[in-house]
Parts: structure tokens; sequence; C-alpha cells
């Protein structure tokens, strides 16, 4: 029984890394923006979906479902063909949704509320405050840990509350939620307004607005660090530190790493940056207000490039967002920008690989699952777009001399299968000798594994006999 374990732990680990759901803004609770799945190498796009209203908030993906505000309404799709499972008109705007089993929680014109993913019914309602407009909402995008849901409470709009004044109003609180009844469990004023979508990473939670704030689980403030900005992105968690961007009209912006309350550096962009960076190794990538990509090392907060992709602005009211986050899988990043220009570009040096254009801005960041990404637009389109066919044997190829055996046998598959369809018996040919060959190398190294583990069962059992 225990070398069965063994093995199946084993197997476990050598096994190809599965593709990942994409069930929360930027990812995961600590905003990677990254994705392990498979991505497009070109603009090959599977299907559009017409929501006939602007889209400024990011999809979520969950197994075969996909979920986004389209402005006053919630949208639930299948996220393989795009076919529509619901709609329910709600008060929502701009805040990406989160999901936790049958339950997805939003942000809206007047606080907080979770919807049935299965069928887009209001599970519960948390009102905070009534704004003036329909694209007026509460920014925070909700963070799902276990039974409970961790906001902030800053808007992107004055407010309309009968009987109080500004100084009153509920925007400088960090609050959690049960899931299941939408209840306040407790909430913490930070002094200021924060915003930001609260990041999560060894039991603290961590949020930013004039500083940056570390609380517990409990709503205790662990410590807090004065940037001197009055606005701020949300924060960015990397091993064990943070990295936000951090701007005002009259002192300039910066680039902040953050460890423990401590500045680890400290870097001055060119431009204003008013959303999270994604991250992968030791890479951050930004996207500043006027289209410059960058990507900067972790370690050292130094350019390592930078890519402008520019274009002429689609949308006037850059109160929305001034553009949306990147986001990184294989290799790639993938950013849309205000100028509605959706691009691929390539991680290691910030090369332009394919674009785009889309009739309207994007101002949301993408999501990436099951080898596809989905992103909205200010045009009301929600477009998807997938792996091309074509590139199936090229992608293994390039799998293959990174070292990453198991994806491209993975590729070489899906190439063999596709060539057949195309009845090209050359490369249906060329495919399946590939393919023995790694059969055969892969039964090798698999045979030696269980020979290693049989070998230090049987010296294991022999200890214990002596």
């Amino acid at each position: 029984m225990k070398l069965a374990l063994i093995i199946i732990v084993l197997l476990s680990v050598c096994s190809t890394e599965t593709c990942e759901n994409w069930p929360m803004y930027q990812h995961d609770p600590q905003h990677s923006g990254y994705s392990l799945c498979p991505a497009p190498d070109t603009g090959y796009w599977l299907w559009t979906y017409d929501a006939g209203a602007p889209i400024i908030a990011s999809p979520i993906v969950v197994g075969n479902m996909i979920y986004f505000p389209a402005l006053g309404k919630m949208v639930a799709l299948k996220a393989d063909s795009g076919e529509v499972l619901w709609t329910q008109k709600v008060p929502v705007a701009g805040s990406t949704p989160a999901a936790s089993g049958e339950t997805l929680v939003v942000g809206t014109t007047w606080g907080f509320m979770a919807l049935d993913t299965k069928t887009g019914e209001t599970r519960w309602e948390q009102e905070i405050a009534r704004l003036y407009a329909s694209d007026e909402f509460f920014e925070s995008s909700p963070l799902i840990l276990k039974d409970k849901v961790y906001v902030a409470t800053g808007t992107n709009a004055m407010i309309l509350y009968p009987g109080r004044g500004v100084g009153e109003l509920p925007l400088r609180n960090v609050m959690c939620m049960d899931i299941k009844t939408g209840q306040i469990v407790w909430k913490k004023d930070v002094h200021a307004e924060v915003s930001s979508s609260p990041a999560f990473s060894h039991d603290t939670l961590y949020v930013s607005s004039e500083s940056c704030v570390a609380l517990d689980l409990d709503g205790n403030i662990k410590w807090e660090y004065n940037h001197g900005y009055s606005l701020s992105s949300s924060p960015v968690i990397i091993d064990d530190s943070l990295v936000l961007a951090a701007q005002n009209a009259f002192s300039g912006r910066r680039i902040i790493r953050i460890q423990r309350g401590n500045v680890l550096w400290s870097r001055e962009p060119k431009d204003m940056i008013t959303t999270p960076p994604a991250a992968y190794g030791k890479k951050i990538v930004f996207i500043t207000i006027k289209g410059d990509v960058l990507a900067l090392d972790l370690e050292t907060g130094d350019p390592i490039w930078t890519t402008h992709l520019g274009g002429e602005l689609l949308i006037d009211d850059t109160s929305l967002a001034c553009s949306s986050s990147p986001v990184i899988a294989d290799g790639k990043v993938y950013v849309g920008t205000l100028s509605g220009v959706f691009t691929c570009l390539d991680l290691e040096n910030g090369t332009i690989l394919w674009q785009y254009q889309t009739e309207g801005a994007i101002v949301s960041p993408a999501a990436i699952a099951n080898e596809r990404i989905y992103v909205g637009s200010t045009d009301g389109t929600l477009y998807c777009f997938g792996i091309d066919p074509e590139t199936y044997f090229q992608k293994a190829q390039r799998y293959e001399e990174k070292g990453d055996t198991e994806r491209a046998r993975e590729f070489y598959r899906k190439a063999r299968d596709y060539y057949q369809e195309q009845g090209d018996i050359t490369m249906i040919k060329r495919c399946d000798e590939i393919l023995r060959e790694r059969d055969y190398l892969w039964g090798a190294a698999l045979a030696a594994v269980v020979i290693v583990i049989l070998l230090l069962l049987f010296y294991y059992r022999k200890r214990r006999t002596s």
C-alpha cells in the first residue's frame, strides 16, 4: 500500500501541470496575473460575444464557465464556445467577480452581492452606499478565502448618501463578509479611502491607498507603510514582498517593492501607472497610462526592456481605469490599452508578437484558462483567442527545446490529430515517429523510477528487520 502511494505521488510530480482556472482578479490571491496554461502564439480568435453594453471589468473562468460584468448585467457563458448560459440584470460595472463553489461575488453600484453560479439568481446583497450613476461603482474586486469574502469599500465616484457628510462615508474600510449570507464579520478603518483589491499570502491581507496596510484575517493591522502618495495600485505579492505603483499630482510617481513595511527598492517610471503589474520568475511587468509596457528586475528594480504600444485613445472618461494590467502565460505578456489594441509580447525581450484591434478601449486585464485568452472591451464585445491548430507542431518543438517534454508530447499529439483531419500523411508519420521515440524514453524513465522506488523500499524493509 505504501509503495502504491509513493508511486502515485511521484507520478503526479512528474506529470504535466494542469491548466488552471482564472477564478478571481489577476488569477490568484497574490494577484500574480500569471497562468501555467499554454497560450496562443498568434491572434487566432475562436469566438466573440456581444454583451450589448461596455465591458470594463475582467472575466473570470471556472471550468468551462466564464463570468463577467457588462454595464448593468452579469453574464455567464460556456468558455469553449461562447454559448450563453444566463444573464442577470444587476447594478454591476467595473468590479471583477470572484467565484468559489456555487457562489459568485461582485461589487455593484451600491455595495456587493452574491449570485448563484448555475442560475445567476441573487443569494445575498450587502449595501454600503448609493452612488449617482450606473457607471459609478465600488471598485474593489472580491477576494474569497474559504468561507469568507474580503473587499475594500472605496469607489470611483462621489457618494450620494442622504444625511451624511463625505468624512462620515464608509470609504476607508477593509471588510470581511460571510460568503453564505453576506453578513459583515468585521470591518477595519485604514484611515484613507481604499479601493484596491485585497491580496493575500501567509495569513496576511494587503491593501494599498495612501499607504500600504497589512492586516491579519481578523482585521487587526500588523504593519503599515506610508509611501506618501495619494493613489496606488492594488498590491502584487512576490516572494514574501509587495510591489505596487503609487502617484499623485504633486510629488510624482513611484514603483515600490516593500517587505514587512520596509522599502527594498523604489523606482520612478516615466509616466503614471495606475494598475497592478503581472509577475513571473524575476520579472515584473507594468503598463503606463501612455501605453508603455515595461519589465523590471524583481531583485533590483532595474529596467529590462520597454516597448511602446501607444495608439489613439478610444475612451474619454479615464476615471473608469487608466489602462488594463498585463497578464503572463507561456513566456508571453498579454495586455490591452485605451486605444483598443490587444497585444501579445515576448516576455524575454518585449518584442511584439501579434496585435488585435478592438472597436473600443480595453480597461481591464484579460483572463487565461484552458489554452484560451478572454478579454473585454468598451465596444461591448468579449473576445476569445485560442491556439491555432496550424501552430501545434511548432509549439511542441519549442516546448522540447525548453526541456518541457510533457508539454511537447501533448502538442505533438494535438498536431497529429490535426494533420489526420487535414489528411497530411507526411506530417502524420513525422508526429508518430516523434511520439514513438518520446513514449519509449518516457517508458524507460518511468521504469527507472519504479526500480529506484523498489530498491528504496527493499532497503527500508531490510533495515527494519535487521
